[in-house]
């Protein structure tokens, strides 16, 4: 079996910090990244944003587009005008034949501003989740109905950062039996990482081949499109 890898241009150019690398042109991120061997890369911020654009500029240096970071405020507005507030980035993900958007609650992000401190991020009071979870719910069918899943994004500065907060929102928006079923495992083994190195990175391994299973089973089934 044969696993693509991809890499993310903050390695070259950090979007939110421009003074780290924002001096770094977008032809060097693409021609290292394609010499370090990866297959492909996810938009960045001095990205085209038209497939016309993208793909010639990709395909020089044989990469592909694997996703692209998307920031909602889904706890500020519905479904409906989330989805026609993602309807470029949509198209143009699927247009380049991506899998998966890279999807984040961004509303009240403390991250990318240095003059907040972490404790003023936006924190979700429990009548908040229901439906803040059901919208979500919402925009990722119809990102799968459009040939692309929702990849969730927890993040510093946002409302999804904690252990906690994630177990919630998994909870509360699983549709996935894959991931779903793979959870007990998860908690189970994530506790290694403190206690015995060499297996948690066996198992690590073990994660992946489980991943790329899954990954190639979807392909196969039409499912990943």
């Amino acid at each position: 079996m044969t696993v693509s890898l991809g890499i993310n241009p903050i390695t070259w150019t950090n979007d939110d910090m421009p003074e780290l690398g924002g001096d770094i042109p977008l032809e060097v991120c693409l021609s290292e990244a394609a010499n370090a061997g990866f297959a492909g890369i996810e938009l960045g911020g001095k990205f085209p944003r038209t497939e016309q654009a993208l793909r010639p500029m990709l395909a020089r240096h044989g990469l592909e587009l694997v996703s692209g970071w998307y920031s909602a405020k889904l706890c500020q507005r519905s479904a409906e005008k989330e989805i026609a507030a993602v309807a470029d980035h949509l198209r143009l993900l699927a247009a380049m034949g991506c899998s998966v958007m890279v999807f984040a609650e961004g509303h009240g992000s403390t991250d990318g501003n240095p003059d907040l401190p972490m404790s003023a991020r936006p924190v979700l009071q429990s009548w908040e989740w229901p439906p803040f979870c059901e919208r979500l719910n919402v925009v990722a069918r119809h990102l799968r109905e459009n040939g692309v899943r929702l990849a969730f994004h927890h993040h510093m500065g946002t409302v999804i950062q904690t252990e906690d907060e994630v177990d919630r929102l998994m909870a509360g928006v699983f549709d996935d039996d894959f991931l779903r079923d793979l959870k007990p495992e998860l908690e189970r083994e994530k506790q290694k990482v403190m206690s015995d190195r060499d297996a948690f990175v066996a198992w690590l391994d073990e994660l992946a081949a489980k991943f790329a299973t899954e990954a190639k089973r979807r392909n196969l089934a039409g499912e990943g499109r």
